[in-house]
């Protein structure tokens, strides 16, 4: 038999079509789109929207398996509805409007079925598996240790520590520190006691494109990544110039994700020590189908080939209850109006139906054609004093303007000066103090006596201290002196 699984989970729904032949289980065809239902949020509860775009989202599915011929479908989802409030209600408008029923799976079956579509990886000695999902994360040991459940993903993360659409690197470091800080809580292995690791999901597939598209594939195909290599790949995530182009060239659908789930892989890659990072191709999808088919799990599916009792919502279908009539009451159907038209009823206008319009009169049609008006009470007609006060020119409403007397237009015209108290008239003195020169206001100055302005009229001479006389000069100056008087 041929069968597909669907999964929603928060950022994307995925499909896979697998034929079992009895024993082996072989999966022939994987498809995703993305479908991010945390943005169709109104508080804790899916919008409208966000149901109309996931059952969109599930018949597009749904038609690909009909394509492939598959037998049964199940559609699972895991924490994506599972931590909202309708997701009840979610899953049954899914039921009506696509006839496919929502398997619920809780947090520690999800990590179940991620072991049990990787059991053999369990060959690796001391091997453990990583899903980091979008709304929840799962550590798993494949030695049938034991398998831990964390009720935080990339979503959660983004939410709590990011600002923009990437982690820079002081978000990186607060990241890695609540990342270590739960790990110790839940005590998760320590470095020497894992291996290898394995990663599995849409986050671990998106990272291993981006390494592949930096340091290319391995020649032997298999798909794996070196510890050092992957560390310089989170640093470029983290901060490097041109992570945007790399990101939207290899994996564009996991933008906002796929920086923050480099940092959780690295988290835990150093903490157990490992030098090799393994990526799986197989999920949870595969897992359930394998745990359904085994009978490890029941599930409601979907039958492709009930053609009969598969049913399509069609808005176009619903119709109102029919009224419930008594025999005391019943209804008789009024008598149809018959009236003449005269072009065909086919190329008439559209209308409400119901009872028949009624004609309009030639009056009511000429008030309905005439130009629109305030309504309310008829229009006053205006007097002929009122309509020449309409036009006249406007001025100030209010009293009437006083009229100036000859005075008070001369005081108008008269040029303007300092408005206060009339100005005080001078005397001669004051207008020849007022015409005298200026000087230097303050105290009167001081007169100066006749030794002041001798000295101030002498020759000028070298200011600084007083020349020094010594005695040859004064007698050769009292010689000359004697000789000019004889």
């Amino acid at each position: 038999m041929k069968y597909c699984v669907i999964d929603i989970s928060s950022t994307s729904i995925s499909l896979i079509a697998a034929e079992h032949d009895g024993s082996e289980i072989n999966v022939s065809f994987r498809d995703r789109a993305s479908l991010t239902l945390v943005h169709y949020m109104d508080g804790r509860k899916l919008s409208a929207r966000g149901v109309d775009k996931l059952v969109a989202a599930v018949r597009v599915m749904q038609e690909k398996g009909r394509k492939l011929g598959a037998d049964e479908l199940y559609l699972i989802s895991t924490a994506a509805l599972r931590s909202m409030e309708n997701f009840e209600e979610a899953g049954k408008e899914v039921l009506v409007r696509t006839g496919v029923p929502v398997n619920f799976i809780s947090g520690e079956t999800e990590a179940y079925c991620d072991y049990v579509a990787n059991t053999r990886y369990s060959m690796y000695p001391d091997t453990v598996l990583l899903d980091v999902g979008g709304a929840s994360m799962e550590v798993c040991a494949l030695d049938g240790g034991k398998r831990h459940y964390f009720d935080f993903g990339l979503i959660h993360l983004h939410d709590k520590f990011v600002a923009r659409i990437q982690p820079e690197e002081k978000e990186a470091k607060r990241i890695k520190k609540y990342l270590e800080h739960r790990f110790d809580k839940e005590e998760l292995p320590a470095e020497g006691e894992v291996s290898t690791l394995v990663t599995v999901g849409a986050n671990a597939n998106a990272l291993y494109d981006l390494y592949a598209e930096l340091y290319g594939t391995q020649e032997d195909g298999v798909r794996a990544m070196k510890y050092k290599k992957f560390k310089k790949l989170t640093q470029h995530l983290i901060s490097g110039h041109d992570r945007s182009r790399l990101i939207l060239d290899a994996a564009p659908e996991k933008l906002y994700s796929v920086g923050i789930a480099a940092i959780v892989t690295r988290t835990l890659a150093k903490r157990f020590g490992t030098k090799d990072i393994l990526v799986s191709d197989h999920g949870v999808k595969e897992g359930y189908l394998r745990l359904i088919l085994s009978g490890e799990l029941i599930g409601a599916p979907y039958h492709y080939t009930d053609a009969e009792e598969a049913y399509f919502y069609d808005a176009a279908e619903e119709t109102l209850p029919a009224l419930e009539v008594t025999e005391e009451e019943e209804v008789v159907p009024a008598a149809e109006e018959v009236t003449e038209v005269e072009t065909p009823a086919e190329n008439a206008p559209k209308r409400h139906p119901g009872r028949p319009r009624k004609q309009k009169t030639e009056e009511e049609l000429a008030a309905e054609n005439a130009p629109k008006r305030h309504p309310g009470r008829p229009r006053k007609q205006k007097t002929e004093e009122e309509l020449a006060a309409e036009n006249a020119p406007k001025r100030h409403p209010g009293r009437p303007r006083k009229q100036k007397t000859e005075e008070e237009l001369a005081a108008e015209n008269a040029p303007k000066r300092h408005p206060g108290r009339p100005r005080k008239q001078k005397t001669e003195e004051e207008l020849a103090a007022e015409n005298a020169p200026k000087r230097h206001r303050g105290r009167p100055r001081k007169q100066k006596t006749e030794e002041e302005l001798a000295a101030e009229n002498a020759p000028k001479r070298h200011r600084g201290r007083p020349r020094k006389r010594t005695e040859e000069v004064e007698e050769g100056g009292n010689q000359d002196k004697e000789k000019g008087q004889e």
